[in-house]
């Protein structure tokens, strides 16, 4: 689960019935399996109610996950967005967290204490030691096969027998009680006088089109006032290195940004500035739009994408060398702008986050059928939601008010054909070409983009060429762009 107190329903059975009942009558604390925890939100949230319903009690939450550097973020307790925690109420956003310098959040001390994060395969290792009075896994096994599922319901039911109790399978769809939620949604609840809750994935279609999914992500649906002005002030060609400069001084992150990328190696700084004014003027107005769009996409790519099976540092490397890709790809080639070349590249899979962060539960429904059909993702994406993620990311950039030819590089980097544009054809080749490279961004066994060398011909790159720039092409490693 990637949001604190994802699903208000559930979490309202959680703290209203389930865990008044294993808390009545004893004075011990709960102790509690959240399996595939992810960032940690769910066992945060879990911490934080059991703290509220019964402090000074021993409880103990152990969260597993097989993503070591996902278990070591959540065990950190810290950098969390604002969609991450957007279903955490003002009182307990008072009592629970704190803002950080950089405008990400952090669990507090106390809730941290009862949690001991533990890495675990579900369907290699040995099962943790019981017995729990509740184990949850609500969307892990929307990840794995129906054969691979009920090896972990098996191993889940012993669990349960070990503690001399008793789990049951109830389906919502045949059991339309109050309270009960939408129709055909699936779950594990908790039957009266077991001692085990199994949370099981919600499966269920989310808005209809790219713009009501953007919608329904607010946190990613606009960038800071300050960045849309300075992009729009750009793409005048009377603005001023002062006018942008005092406009940038108003947003201390952005700010910074500039100053960092401006003594980067990559802006071949011969002395180290401070000076606001002068980091513009290195930089150059035209790259500028590229580092203020890096900066504010920087919070989103720095997350995983558990639907496609991609680990935060998975997918930022396809993301960043689709970047480097596209911007050498655009200057060998003398195609547009190399900047926003490099932006359409990093940013060509953003609806991929969105979808994650919108509706996980169908996106992992579409890497399943990919993987079954054997077909690529986003082809899978169509057959689920009646469009892919390129579609989907167009639509944030939009909202963004990106250059219209970013936006359509993104919006058709898997339908390149379909575009008027050369851009969209330069990213296709880009994402194609950072797999060839070992920077992969599928859906784990998923088949991935292949190099179009009829596409680039029409460019006039001759195979020759793309294979000498695969050659020479190399993955973007954590903090080198």
């Amino acid at each position: 689960m990637s949001e604190f107190f994802r699903d208000s329903d559930r979490f309202g059975d959680l703290e209203r019935k389930i865990l008044p009942m294993l808390l009545g009558g004893s004075t011990a604390g709960v102790k509690v399996w959240s399996a595939g925890c992810s960032i940690g939100a769910e066992p945060y949230s879990m911490s934080i109610i059991l703290r509220e319903l019964a402090l000074g009690r021993n409880h103990s939450i152990l969260a597993t996950d097989i993503d070591q550097t996902i278990l070591d973020r959540a065990r950190a307790g810290r950098d969390y967005l604002a969609s991450d925690i957007r279903n955490v109420g003002s009182a307990r956003m008072a009592k629970w967290f704190t803002l950080q310098p950089d405008g990400r959040y952090s669990v507090g001390a106390q809730p941290r204490t009862m949690i001991t994060f533990q890495k675990h395969d579900l369907l290699r290792d040995r099962y943790p030691r019981g017995p729990f009075d509740l184990v949850s896994c609500r969307n892990v096994v929307i990840y794995f096969t129906e054969e691979a599922k009920e090896r972990i319901y098996q191993g889940l039911r012993q669990l349960a027998a070990a503690g001399r109790h008793s789990v049951r399978r109830w389906h919502r769809s045949h059991h339309a009680s109050a309270g009960a939620g939408s129709e055909g949604r699936r779950a594990w609840l908790l039957p009266h006088g077991a001692r085990v809750v199994i949370g099981g994935g919600l499966h269920t279609r989310g808005p209809q089109s790219p713009e009501a999914l953007v919608a329904a992500a607010p946190e990613l649906e606009a960038l800071p006032i300050v960045a849309q002005r300075v992009l729009a002030i750009l793409r005048d060609e009377r603005t001023t290195i002062d006018g942008i400069s005092k406009l940038l001084g108003t947003d201390q992150a952005l700010a910074s940004a500039v100053l960092r990328h401006a003594n980067s190696a990559s802006a071949m700084p011969n002395r180290k500035i401070a000076n606001l004014r002068e980091g513009i003027a290195r930089i150059g107005q035209r790259a500028l739009s590229q580092v203020l769009v890096r900066a504010c996409a920087a919070p989103m790519l720095d997350r995983g994408l558990p639907p496609y099976a991609l680990p935060r540092r998975v997918a930022w490397r396809h993301a960043a060398t689709t970047s480097l890709a596209a911007r050498l790809l655009a200057t060998q080639l003398k195609i547009g702008s190399p900047e926003e070349a490099s932006v359409a590249g990093l940013l060509h899979d953003v609806g991929k986050i969105v979808l994650t962060s919108v509706c996980p539960e169908d996106a992992a429904a579409a890497v399943s059928l990919a993987r079954s059909r054997r077909v690529q993702v986003w082809q899978a994406e169509e057959h689920v939601f009646g469009f892919h993620h390129g579609a989907v990311g167009a639509a944030l950039l939009s909202s963004w008010d990106l250059p219209e030819a970013v936006v359509d590089a993104v919006a058709f980097h898997h339908q390149p054909h379909m575009s008027q544009q050369p851009l969209a054809t330069v990213v296709n080749l880009a994402d194609a070409s950072a797999h060839a490279a070992g920077a992969v961004g599928g859906g784990g066994a998923c088949p991935a983009a292949e190099l179009d060398l009829a596409a680039a011909d029409a460019l006039g790159a001759s195979e020759a060429d793309m294979l000498a720039f695969l050659e020479s092409l190399q993955c973007v490693e954590e903090g080198e762009l």
